[in-house]
């Protein structure tokens, strides 16, 4: 995050010396940049080059995030609908279903939201985990999703936390695939 927050404050300032005249559009002057014309600004010349901010834009000083596009039908077709991610940090426990075709989250369920943590004796072991997949599963159901699919990491097992709340969403209802 330091390096893209350097690279916009370098952006800027490259910009304000464009419209003083300071610099000129000469490749000479940044041989990383490509070479446009002065419609677009120093920054829009960057982000045009750099492919990993495709999904910043910059126009003046506000930066702007574009949502990804949206996926072609022939893709959604193989797709599963609705797949659940699991996070386990060493302090809480965070899972969320996200529905792929359009990549947004459908429902989620943390330790970390205030209303529970008065409830749940710990916010890391495998007990939290079984009550956020039982609140996972309950959300589920009232949102009218009856089946997800799982997702594991590489590092992730079926056993622990990660079978805690698996098996707590299948208890509360939720059909997995």
């Amino acid at each position: 995050m330091r390096g893209l927050k350097q690279t916009l404050g370098r952006l800027i300032l490259m910009e304000k010396q464009e419209r003083r005249g300071e610099i000129t559009n000469d490749t000479n002057d940044f041989p990383n940049f490509p070479r446009l014309d002065f419609a677009a600004g120093a920054a829009d010349r960057y982000f045009l080059s750099c492919p990993s901010a495709r999904f910043l834009s910059l126009s003046a000083t506000t930066i702007m995030v574009i949502p990804p596009p949206v996926r072609p039908p022939r893709i959604i077709k193989y797709l599963k609908p609705y797949v659940l991610r699991m996070h386990f940090s060493n302090k809480y426990v965070s899972t969320q279903v996200v529905h792929t075709p359009t990549a947004t989250v459908a429902a989620s369920a943390s330790s970390k939201e205030k209303l529970l943590r008065p409830v749940m004796e710990s916010t890391r072991d495998v007990a939290a985990a079984s009550k956020i997949g039982k609140i996972l599963g309950e959300r589920l159901l009232l949102k009218g999703i009856p089946a997800v699919s799982v997702f594991l990491k590489r590092e992730q097992k079926y056993h622990g936390k990660v079978k805690a709340v698996i098996d707590s969403v299948r208890d509360s209802g939720v059909k997995l695939l």
